[in-house]
């Protein structure tokens, strides 16, 4: 048959990868494209006739494809379309002639006749995520345009490639070079055809050229699929649509490319308005006309003559960079009005408020977040590694993105924001720069990144032209507020911006939303109580110098440390109260500004903000894991109130022993405690007496010292009780019972335990409840009582999950874990004492010496069950699960490899 001879090279066989395999060809890859022609009309008109057809149609193209080796991608495009690659060429068309020549022998359901357009090219697969994406596909695509029904074309590269192999009854004619959309050289195409196939056909289907002035970009556009694709989607409802972001994000180009997709869609073509220029916005109209050559009428308007022009055509307008003319946007609302079948884009910074008007924020691009990055991962499928590494090869022909060179991109394209300006800036200074020593001089980026290409304005030539445009578009007051803001790290609320920023007759909501609007502040995530913003890092970093210029540090940071050291101490009031979930996440959530105003505080010569601010944020820092940078800030504070006999020193080494305590540093902490007590007792704090003396009782609980613990707990507890304090009660309370679960009188210890609980739950202390639930759960189980210990370790596990309690919640994981023992789950079970030392690892929190007996035995008791390399493989397992996997397996909503 006609095929014979090409198969037989592309070396057919019957095992080879069957459709919907994902063992996607790499490297020079021949893709198939089929459609069927006139589908549309025939759905139409005989919808269940076109079913069945389309449903054979299939059956026969995936066997032909099977047959010659063809791989077909999980991602097969839309409606009766087919998409198949192949390693070798010569399968690809042996394929193609095999379908062709089977589908001409199918009988066809009646008024449904299947006829299918087909193309062939060869060309450099470019994977991501399972799929195949790039230009070799979309010239496969393009290609494909052109055929008619039963007709098979192929590229020029395929063809040099099996043109020599084709049996003697097969024919490829060439038909011409050929224009193709979105691509700037012509294309030879030929027609693939044999003597038992149709080989006569009209001229190819050569799309008439709708009118554009959209430039020819010497640099290849990468990424923004998504933005792409979205953005298409809302012209088909949106007729003014405005791609908004900051300077840099790539706003401009995107526009161009979704002009460039969607020329097809408009009868009078796409028209690119370049605003940049104008400082005046009367002349925005004038520019429209000048750049569409329409000859003005005399006598009318220059808006009357737009109007005149535009009234009865499809066209789409971009104009581009309307920042600076945002007077003009009535205007383009009245043309709108006028025009039913105009359609306008706009890059700016700032949304034009019409009506009717539809914006779509920019983000910058996807990279990696480096605290989960795999070590060697392929990271090229990241858009901002991608571009990175695609201008890096232009600027430096020998440029070659390794496996060890991955960590460090990320690392730059991250500190840029993914901001596609800066990352090109960046990525040009590999033709004299290691990667490494690029890296590490971003910290100077407004020095380095400059020096663009010379074809582009001068505002993005470098990357401090292109911020100072934007801070010029700014009024004084905003000015003012844009640069004082740049003191909080990490994002800030409104109550902040007006504390920090303080703005003589501003409201900051206004000032907020105005800086938003204009691309300068991003707002971080879902609205919720309190909304919160942001700078990008690369534009906070301009805001910074401008700040210094104006001679405003000093103050500004000065205010910025007042407002967070009010907010940790009133957190700290709420940390057993019933909203302590949402105000331990709020502290988490300035985390970055509370480090900031420590460190300002720390260079000021009155230490007082500062041994204020460590001492309220000492039980945080314990609670949610951040032990080690507590310990850091403690001991300074420490330092600077030597001598110092007051209670906010007393309340610096409490904070300082629980946190030695929690890296087993137990003299270190009895020696800090004893220093506290005897503070608290010359200044009458009977509170932070039974404070301290519940927590050296905790240490002499650590170390085995039973009788110690047991007379520190019960005077603790009088003194709770004098003062009335059910938070310091019912955690005494709790001790007491730890004391009796361990010396073995469970009863006792779960009576001990559901008083406190009591008590906790009628003041909804979660974190007692929390602690409370895991101890009588843990009683519960060495009872034997199996099936509601499980019960309450795992109520007690999900709350420690809620309140972000990295040093307790090891300890739910590793009775959840005995548990699963006496359940003979025993790999579960190793799993989750794998998890419990991540965790403990990960906080630098050390089991308890008193607790290492009893733990010991239970991992013995694991490992006498089963073999060494499956304890180890669990273990490591449960030891590299995130803290919300970890939870999910341990409730078993999460499945893991047994």
């Amino acid at each position: 048959m006609a095929t014979e001879k090409v198969a037989q090279t592309g070396q057919q066989a019957d095992d080879g990868p069957r459709p919907g395999s994902e063992r996607l060809p790499t490297g020079t890859v021949s893709f198939l494209l089929t459609d069927i022609e006139g589908s549309t009309r025939m759905w139409r008109s005989n919808p269940e006739a076109m079913l069945e057809a389309v449903t054979r149609h299939r059956q026969l193209i995936h066997r032909c494809i099977e047959r010659y080796r063809g791989v077909l991608p999980k991602d097969q495009g839309e409606g009766d379309s087919v998409f198949a690659a192949f390693e070798r060429a010569t399968d690809a068309v042996a394929a193609v002639l095999a379908l062709q020549v089977a589908l001409a022998e199918e009988h066809w359901p009646e008024g449904v006749p299947v006829r299918v357009r087909a193309a062939v090219h060869t060309g450099e697969a470019e994977i991501r995520d399972g799929n195949y994406y790039g230009s070799a596909l979309s010239r496969t695509a393009r290609i494909r345009a052109l055929a008619w029904g039963g007709q098979t074309l192929m590229s020029q590269a395929t063809y040099q490639l099996v043109k020599d192999y084709l049996p003697e009854d097969c024919r490829a004619r060439h038909l011409g070079a050929y224009s193709l959309k979105d691509f700037e050289e012509r294309e030879d195409v030929y027609q693939l055809s044999s003597d038992v196939l149709q080989s006569d056909f009209p001229p190819l289907q050569v799309r008439e050229v709708k009118p554009h002035n959209l430039p020819l970009l010497l640099t290849k556009f990468v990424g923004r699929e998504q933005e792409i694709a979205e953005v298409k989607d809302l012209l088909g409802s949106a007729r003014l649509l405005t791609l908004t972001g900051a300077g840099g994000s790539g706003k401009s180009r995107l526009a161009i490319e979704v002009g460039r997709e969607v020329l097809d869609s408009f009868e009078d073509g796409v028209h690119l308005v370049d605003l940049s220029p104008l400082d005046d916005h009367n002349l925005v109209l004038a520019t429209i006309t000048r750049t569409l050559e329409i000859h003005e009428n005399p006598g009318a308007t220059t808006l009357e003559s737009l109007t005149q022009f535009l009234r009865d055509r499809h066209l789409l307008l971009i104009l581009d960079s309307f920042e600076r003319v945002l007077q003009a946007a009535p205007a383009i609302g009245e043309l709108l009005n006028a025009c039913p079948d105009l359609v306008v884009i706009v890059t700016s910074r700032a949304s034009l408020r019409l009506r009717g008007e539809q914006e779509f924020p920019i983000p910058p691009m996807g990279v990696p977040d480096l605290e989960r990055l795999p070590k060697d991962a392929d990271l090229s499928h990241y858009e901002a590694i991608a571009l990175f590494a695609e201008r890096a090869r232009a600027a430096s022909f020998d440029f070659y993105l390794g496996p060890g060179d991955a960590r460090i991109v990320a690392e730059i394209c991250r500190h840029l924001d993914g901001l596609p300006l800066a990352i090109e800036l960046a990525a040009v200074r590999v033709r004299l720069l290691p990667l490494g020593v690029l890296r590490d001089r971003l910290s100077r980026r407004f020095d380095l990144l400059k020096g663009g290409a010379q074809d582009l304005p001068a505002r993005q030539q470098t990357l401090r032209a292109l911020i100072d445009w934007d801070y010029d578009l700014l009024d004084a007051q905003e000015q003012t507020l844009f640069r004082r803001l740049s003191v909080c790290a990490g994002g800030f609320s409104l109550d902040a911006a007006a504390a920090v920023a303080d703005v003589d007759d501003m409201d900051a909501l206004e000032g907020v939303e105005s800086l938003l609007a204009k691309s300068l502040l991003r707002r971080l995530g879902a609205l919720e109580r309190e909304p919160r913003f942001r700078m990008l890092e690369t534009i906070r970093e301009y805001a910074s110098e401008v700040l210094v210029g104006a001679g405003e540090l000093e103050e500004t940071q000065r205010r910025h440390a007042c407002f967070y050291l009010s907010l940790a101490e009133e957190a700290r009031g709420h940390f057993r109260a019933a909203d302590q979930i949402e105000w331990l996440g709020l502290v988490e959530r300035e985390l970055d500004n509370m480090r900031t105003a420590l460190g300002w505080a720390h260079e000021q010569p009155d230490p007082e903000i500062q041994l204020r601010l460590t001492g309220a944020l000492g039980a945080f820092w314990a609670f949610r894991g951040h032990a080690n940078e507590g310990r850091r800030w403690v001991e300074s504070a420490l330092g600077r109130s030597t001598g110092q006999a007051t209670l906010l020193r007393a309340n610096l080494l409490r904070a300082a022993a629980n946190l030695a305590r929690a890296r087993g540093a137990y003299d270190q902490a009895k020696a800090l405690l004893e220093e506290c007590l005897a503070l608290q007792r010359k200044g009458g704090d009977e509170g932070g007496l039974a404070a301290a003396l519940k927590d050296l009782g905790n240490i002499h609980s650590d170390e085995g010292d039973i009788a110690s613990a047991r007379s520190l707990w019960e005077s603790s507890l009088s003194y709770w009780r004098k003062l009335e304090k059910p938070v310091g009660i019912h955690m005494t309370l709790n001790n007491l019972g730890y004391l009796a679960q361990v010396e073995g009188r469970l009863d006792e210890s779960i009576d001990r335990f559901q008083e406190a609980l009591a008590i906790a739950r009628s003041i909804d202390d979660k974190t007692g409840i929390a602690r409370l639930l895991m101890n009588v759960g843990a009683s519960m189980r060495e009872k034997g009582n199996i099936s509601e210990a499980q019960r309450l370790l795992e109520e007690s596990l999900l709350l420690w999950r809620d309140l972000g309690a990295k040093w307790d919640i090891p300890d739910a994981f590793e009775e959840l874990a005995v548990v699963h023992t006496e359940q003979d789950k025993t790999i579960s079970a190793a799993t989750l004492f794998g998890v419990a030392e991540g965790l403990r690892e990960a906080v630098g929190a050390p089991r308890p010496p008193l607790e290492s007996d009893a733990y010991e035995k239970h991992l013995n008791e694991i490992r006498s069950r089963v073999t060494d390399a499956a304890f180890d493989s669990a273990w490591n397992d449960g030891k590299n699960m995130e803290m919300d996997q970890a939870v999910d397996f341990a409730l078993g909503t999460r499945k893991w490899p047994e």
